[in-house]
């Protein structure tokens, strides 16, 4: 009977339903199997007898599941009857609260409206309440405006400055009140009526000012001067006069005060002992410029000093003016060509004169020095502010600056005392915020294109001292190392050449002067290299020593010197100052010196090398200690570098003997590679020398080391590089010792790397036969017949021994060392407990291990290309093959045994 199939929930419903009732019955479960549970239940058939008991609660938890389901869809049918009332009532309820907000809202606009109506009236007449206010303060203040304008038209009719005066600076006011209206006609006509007053009073004010001014310098106080002779419109005093030009605002009083000080200069300008071919127009005259100036200027602050407003300025304006035209006759001497200007101490005293004159009007005028800026005294040298001028000079600046301060916080206070009008205000706050020209350097800085003959005196100087303090070269020994005094002495004078010209001018001057000292920098560089190139005597290493000591204090001091040129060098040349190109001369000639010291060292090992070349090693015999070469090698090193270990700061010396070891490991190796032929006995020579070579070499650091100084660790980047170079001589010597026999293996072993011409010259070494050399690149898997070894050619470590790069400099010891080799197998190219001659023991084993594999191997070290022997495994055969093998292998080792403990 078919069955229908039971609907299927997702995955999501099932686990929402698991979430929401949790239950561990398996009848609960989405994927419930009943066979599986009857199973579970019944696993046998004796378990049949619990059969009715079980389908009886199964049949009470249907009926109590359907009883359940029952009640629960009789109440969703009667929660879903209940929610349809609800949801009927909550209808009605919305409509009346709409309702009921939409007639309030219609209430709220009928409120609105009749509320408008009621405030029309309010607001119109609020309205026209306010414009009839303003209208009847504008018609007042255009009564008014009209009344002062004609007014001032009367006054100045009639030349009542006093009285315009008050009334240009009323008409002025009211008019800002019209800003807005400035279009209307009316108002329009009256501001050109008051502009022309304006015009018209500064031409009349400018005319008077010039009378009653030419009458008053001829009164002993001008302040209580009154001009009796003035008619009704003229000024009866300078007050009068004064108070009228600020009224007519700041562009009229500029005009003034400029014509002012043009009257006080016409003197200088028409004298004629001021003109070129004057008496006083001279360079070494210069002075009686500044004491006609000053009897100029004591004049008229004590004519003029309570005459002139203090916002003026005009004795600061009157020096600016005096400065600019003495400026243009200066530069008209100075470019004329006379001989005087090419005279140097005239031309210096002149420009000392002139920044004394300019320090001290500064300090009048500006109340500041400047704290870069050192005083002068009359002789145009620099005070020291630490001695007692200098302090006196300090106090009485100090209460110059004290008094202007005051007098400005009295001015301040007392709001402009005298000028109760706003117009006469407002051009005091304009005069008195105007920034004028900075007094220091309108006249100085003239001198500054024309200084060639002072520059040209401190690098003729400079010169002069150094050529002295060479002649007379000694040893600082005060520092922390030793150094030439000349560079010492070099840097003090630059130091003090520095302090004299910035006391003249920080600009053009100084940036060339700065110039000679990169020159003279360069030149000292030049006599240090002369030092290391003279004749080489019996402490040449110490001179070289101190050649590397100077260079480094130089390089050293270079970044100062540059750092205190541009502090006080003016901001436009600043980014132009570098002395890095004569930093790295400097270090260029360190770089020379310890090529030049590790030269000298090698110079010292030469007769030794010399004389382990031309030992003929094919003929050598075994002796019980190193090579007399070695112990030569050996003093020269203790005789050598203990100098360049005390002279030397540790971070060179440390640069010295990783530039030697990378000198003197390679060539050794290549020395031994140039050898004819190597006997077994001078190989054992050889490994015994290298070994006490290598011993040297990690020791070199340490030579000299005073007992009572801490131990030296030498670098283990040194350690390194010595090793792996060592290791190299060691491999090829090892290799040189070999039976022929067991050569390809080892070399193998030990050289993975190398190819058929490594082999080769092992094999030139050990003296071998074409014939032989033949059978073993066979075994080795060459296909080309070995060619006779020329002089010429050359083995990848003699190339690599030759092309050896400079050791690196301090910093990076071993970044530029040659590659090193491949260890040897079995750890014997790092071996150093013991020379390294092999034992009989040793050998014997070795070869016991490999004549099984010579004899097999014979047949497959043949290249493709030539026809292969049978392979014969006769038991017998290789038996008597294996026999015969291991007796000459024996005595070899014999041999070799005799050899090692003779």
């Amino acid at each position: 009977r078919g069955t229908m199939a039971a609907p299927r929930l997702s995955h999501a419903v099932t686990d929402a339903i698991a979430e929401v009732l949790p239950s561990d019955d398996p009848l609960d479960r989405a994927d419930f199997d009943p066979v599986a549970y009857i199973n579970n239940h019944f696993p046998m058939e004796v378990s049949a007898d619990r059969l009715d008991p079980f389908v009886a609660d199964v049949n009470s938890q249907i009926a109590t599941l359907d009883e359940e389901i029952s009640r629960s869809v009789q109440a969703q049918a009667e929660a879903g009857e209940r929610a349809a009332r609800d949801i009927t009532e909550s209808k009605g309820a919305i409509g009346e609260l709409y309702q009921k907000i939409k007639d309030i809202k219609s209430k709220a606009e009928q409120s609105e409206l009749m509320v408008q109506e009621i405030c029309r009236d309010i607001r119109q007449l609020d309205f026209a309440k306010r414009h009839l206010q303003t209208t009847i303060t504008a018609l007042k203040r255009l009564h008014m405006l009209v009344t002062a304008v004609d007014q001032l038209q009367m006054m100045t009719e009639h030349k009542h400055y006093k009285e315009a005066a008050n009334l240009l600076d009323a008409a002025g006011q009211l008019l800002t009140h019209f800003e807005l209206y400035k279009e209307v006609p009316k108002v329009k006509e009256i501001s050109h009526t008051v502009d022309e007053i304006k015009a018209r009073l500064t031409e009349e004010i400018l005319q008077a000012f010039t009378r009653v001014g030419s009458l008053a310098q001829s009164s002993c106080d001008p302040e209580g001067f009154r001009d009796e002779s003035a008619e009704a419109g003229d000024f009866a005093s300078l007050t009068e006069a004064c108070m009228v030009v600020d009224a007519l605002g700041p562009d009229a009083a500029r005009k003034q005060i400029n014509a002012i000080v043009d009257d006080q200069l016409k003197p200088y300008r028409t004298l004629g002992e001021f003109k070129r071919g004057g008496d006083a127009a001279s360079l070494d005259q210069i002075d009686r410029r500044f004491s006609w100036f000053r009897r100029t200027l004591r004049e008229v602050e004590t004519k003029f000093e309570k005459v002139f407003p203090q916002h003026w300025k005009v004795p600061h304006r009157f020096c600016i003016a005096f400065l600019a035209e003495t400026k243009g006759h200066i530069l008209e001497l100075l470019g004329s060509g006379d001989p005087e200007v090419e005279n140097v101490t005239l031309l210096l005293k002149a420009l000392q004169k002139s920044l004394m004159f300019e320090k001290d009007m500064q300090m009048r005028f500006e109340g500041s020095l400047g704290e870069d800026m050192p005083d002068l005294d009359e002789a145009g040298n620099v005070i020291d502010p630490g001695s007692a001028e200098g302090i006196r000079r300090k106090y009485q600046r100090q209460q110059e600056k004290d008094a202007q301060q005051e007098a400005a916080q009295q001015q301040q206070q007392g709001g402009f005392a005298g000028e109760e009008t706003s117009g006469v205000l407002t051009t005091a706050k304009a005069l008195h915020a105007e920034q004028l020209s900075r007094i220091v350097g309108l006249l100085s800085s003239v001198f500054d294109p024309f200084m060639g003959p002072y520059i040209a005196l401190e690098k003729s100087n400079m010169e002069d001292m150094l050529l002295k303090v060479i002649q007379e070269e000694q040893v600082e020994q005060d520092g922390a190392l030793p150094v030439y005094t000349s560079s010492v002495q070099l840097f003090v004078y630059i130091k003090n050449a520095v302090k004299r010209c910035t006391a003249l001018t920080a600009g053009q001057t100084f940036f060339k002067l700065h110039l000679e000292f990169k020159s003279t920098l360069a030149t000292y560089v030049e006599i240090l290299q002369k030092k290391m190139t003279q004749d080489k005597g019996e402490n040449y290493e110490r001179d070289v020593c101190y050649v590397v000591n100077t260079a480094e204090y130089c390089s050293e001091t270079i970044p100062q010197l540059e750092e205190l040129i541009k502090q006080k060098i003016a901001p436009a040349y600043r980014d132009r100052v570098d002395l890095g190109p004569q930093q790295e001369l400097f270090f260029d000639v360190i770089a020379e010196a310890v090529r030049n010291l590790v030269a000298g060292l090698q110079a010292q090992m030469e007769p030794a090398f010399r004389s382990m070349a031309s030992t003929n090693w094919g003929s050598h015999e075994m002796g019980d200690e190193e090579s007399p070469y070695v112990r030569t090698v050996n003093l020269a090193a203790l005789k050598y570098v203990p100098t360049c270990r005390t002279v030397l700061s540790s971070l060179y010396f440390r640069n010295f003997c990783d530039k030697f070891a990378a000198a003197f490991c390679p060539g050794f190796l290549n020395l031994v590679l140039k050898q004819k032929r190597i006997s077994e006995e001078g190989t054992q020579q050889l490994l015994l020398d290298v070994y006490n070579l290598k011993r040297m070499m990690l020791e070199l650091p340490r030579v000299g080391q005073e007992e009572d100084e801490p131990e030296f660790n030498v670098p283990l980047s040194y350690k390194k590089y010595v090793d792996k170079h060592m290791s190299k001589v060691e491999r090829v010597l090892k290799l040189v010792g070999t039976p022929v026999v067991m050569l390809v293996e080892h070399f193998r072993m030990m050289w993975p790397e190398g190819g058929m011409r490594e082999l080769q010259t092992v094999m030139a070494l050990k003296g071998m036969k074409r014939t032989e050399q033949a059978t073993v690149l066979e075994t080795f898997g060459g296909r080309q017949m070995p060619a006779k070894t020329r002089a010429g050619d050359k083995t990848a470590d003699e190339k690599a021994a030759q092309s050896v790069p400079a050791a690196p400099g301090p910093g990076a010891a071993t970044a530029h060392h040659p590659p090193s080799a491949s260890k040897a197998a079995g750890g014997e190219g790092t071996r150093h407990s013991a020379p390294p001659p092999a034992t009989p023991a040793a050998s014997a084993s070795a070869a016991a291990a490999a004549s099984v594999a010579a004899a097999a191997a014979s047949a497959a070290s043949f290249p493709a290309s030539l026809p292969r022997p049978p392979v014969s495994f006769n038991a017998a055969s290789l038996s008597k093959k294996a026999e015969s093998t291991m007796k000459g292998v024996k005595g070899a080792m014999d041999d070799l045994s005799k050899m090692a403990f003779r």
